[in-house]
């Protein structure tokens, strides 16, 4: 599972949280959490589910509930949110910045790509 702060961390969160396993319509409270704070709940229940047996109700509850495992750090919105700035200019220095730092084939793609973007 990870290093003793992982394994600390999980247990404890198990021990706050365990209630969504025990009541599974809770789970919508999981949606008020920060993203992070999700994920690191979610991880806590997925192990102690395991533990308990009951791995199988976990999942499918989460699925019926629609809860992601996503952190909120999803590299496609990041990206969508940097091209589609409305300031113009940070946007170029952004651009700017990278392809200084990727590798030339992988800097020809994002110039190509702006370039298109340019031309819609």
């Amino acid at each position: 599972m990870g290093n003793a702060k992982t394994v600390s961390d999980r247990y404890n969160f198990s021990l706050r949280y365990h209630k969504f396993l025990t009541n599974m319509n809770s789970l919508p409270e999981l949606l008020t959490f920060t993203p992070n704070k999700r994920l690191h709940v979610m991880k806590a229940m997925s192990s102690l589910s395991k533990f308990c047996g009951c791995d199988d109700r976990w999942k499918h509850a989460i699925k019926r509930h629609k809860i992601t495992w996503s952190s909120g750090n999803n590299s496609f919105k990041i990206f969508d949110q940097i091209v589609n700035q409305t300031n113009y200019v940070d946007m170029l220095e952004w651009i700017r910045k990278v392809i200084a730092l990727l590798p030339k084939s992988h800097s020809n793609i994002l110039l190509f790509n702006f370039n298109w973007i340019k031309t819609k």
